[in-house]
């Protein structure tokens, strides 16, 4: 029997495996149908997503950083049990990110 996916909805500890380390966030989420709202927190500033959908799961979203500098970062993720994996597009380059859901 397969372990059911988690919901999109609640909080995630996500990490990105980029060129200067590993960057740390939280990324809060609220679902209405196929729509994904919240918040993404990391370097003690948090910033709304914006473009968040849902299709099965695989989710994606948006977030525009404003420091260290002015970025655009495009999140595309696949949720399994309650991890989540994916890639995040910054310009022209793509990392990894990985992440799993915080549990009540």
């Amino acid at each position: 029997m397969s372990e059911e996916n988690a919901a999109p909805e609640g909080s995630w500890e996500i990490t990105v495996k980029g060129p200067t380390g590993k960057e740390h966030t939280v990324l809060e989420l609220q679902r209405d149908g196929d729509t994904l709202t919240g918040t993404q927190t990391g370097r003690g500033v948090s910033t709304p997503i914006e473009e968040g959908k849902v299709d099965g799961d695989t989710i994606s979203w948006v977030q525009h950083v404003t420091k260290p500098m002015k970025l655009k970062v495009t999140f595309v993720g696949e949720i399994s049990g309650n991890d989540i994996a994916g890639k995040v597009k910054v310009g022209m380059m793509s990392h990894k990110f990985s992440g799993s859901k915080k549990l009540d």
